[in-house]
């Protein structure tokens, strides 16, 4: 298989092995299309509409990361090589390979489930009214896109906007900081006529007064031996989607402690959360 993106010799083996994945699966650990809308099939939520919940099945997919890593090792060197010849003699075939190999972790799944429950239950406590696209909630392929695959990228990417037009969808409420920007950010440079709303979720929920008050300082907190939760902050949230404002605004009926490396200062890409 050859890259459009590069010489066949410099594409490292691990990149020709996600494009050939992504391309048969739709994302590039070879996950089941419903392990993304699984979380949600118990919870009566209207199919579709101009206003859909999108995970872009990211959270889900965080479930198989650890197992894909596993085979990786488990291969070593060699074996990355011989896999890449395979790939090269049948990328469906070992695609499939793939699928049976790779199991998600069963915590991580339910955890990234119980998130998703959660997002919708603050949804619907706020009087958002969104649909779902169950089956149709294709994964974002925000990953093809920090890996530097940007012809794969470009073509899943308008493969995901064709689906949601088709749908009728005009506004996509999404619940990861990636998704968030890749819909917002960077579709429109690469789907020609995107059109679509983008929200992340912290934007809809909450009330907009002053957050102040409700602040604890760590000292105060851990002194009265007081467990309060701790606002981490994405980079991408506040750096790239400049939502700092909307993670306090949905905080504020409770008490939390703001940490010294927070907003722009944050340290990492933690949940929002």
């Amino acid at each position: 298989m050859k890259s459009r993106n590069h010489g066949t010799d410099i594409v490292p083996t691990q990149l020709a092995i996600v494009e050939t994945i992504s391309r048969i699966y739709g994302n590039p650990l070879a996950a089941p299309s419903s392990a993304c809308y699984e979380w949600a099939k118990d919870l009566g939520l209207r199919r579709g509409g101009e206003t859909v919940l999108y995970t872009g099945c990211l959270y889900q997919l965080m479930a198989y990361a650890d197992s894909l890593v596993d085979m990786y090792e488990r291969f070593g060197d060699l074996g990355i090589r011989i896999t890449r010849l395979f790939t090269s003699i049948s990328p469906k075939l070992f695609s499939w390979f793939v699928s049976k190999v790779v199991k998600p972790d069963k915590k991580i799944l339910d955890y990234s489930s119980r998130t998703l429950r959660s997002i919708t239950k603050l949804l619907k406590a706020s009087g958002v009214d969104f649909g779902y696209l169950y089956e149709k909630d294709l994964y974002s392929g925000v990953y093809l896109y920090e890996l530097g695959l940007e012809d794969l990228f470009a073509q899943h990417a308008a493969s995901v906007y064709k689906q949601l037009v088709k749908e009728g969808v005009k506004r996509v409420i999404t619940v990861d900081p990636h998704t968030t920007y890749v819909l917002r950010e960077i579709y429109p440079r690469y789907v020609e006529g995107f059109e679509i709303e983008v929200k992340h979720y912290l934007e809809l929920i909450g009330v907009k007064d002053d957050i102040t008050s409700n602040k604890a300082s760590t000292t105060s907190a851990s002194s009265a031996m007081v467990k309060l939760p701790v606002i981490h902050d994405s980079c991408y949230i506040v750096r790239k989607l400049g939502l700092y404002v909307a993670t306090r605004n949905s905080a504020k009926n409770i008490r939390y402690i703001e940490p010294k490396n927070s907003g722009i200062k944050t340290l990492c890409c933690g949940g929002p959360i």
